[in-house]
């Protein structure tokens, strides 16, 4: 099943965007059904290139190498994320 659609009905669930301010602990309603979808503990898991690039982006700052291995990694971690499939809360 593709990572965006609704473990319920199937239907494509949210937008991108909603799906990024999801977690493990937060859930979103499915805007096809309704039913109340959240993502696995082991989503944190795609947070890793961003939690590793910004601490040296930081030390780094303000220089261009720096905005561009901050926006690598947060990039990096945010389509990581959209490839964690939505689970049934």
């Amino acid at each position: 099943m593709h990572p965006m659609h609704c473990p319920h009905c199937g239907a494509v669930a949210m937008s991108h965007l909603d799906k990024a301010s999801l977690g493990p602990m937060a859930s979103r309603g499915c805007q096809s059904c309704g039913q109340s979808l959240s993502v696995r503990w082991s989503s944190v898991i795609a947070l890793m290139p961003a939690l590793f690039a910004i601490p040296f982006a930081v030390e780094m700052w303000p220089s261009n190498a720096a905005m561009l291995l901050a926006a690598i990694g947060v990039g990096a971690s945010l389509a990581l994320h959209a490839r964690v499939p939505l689970v049934a809360r």
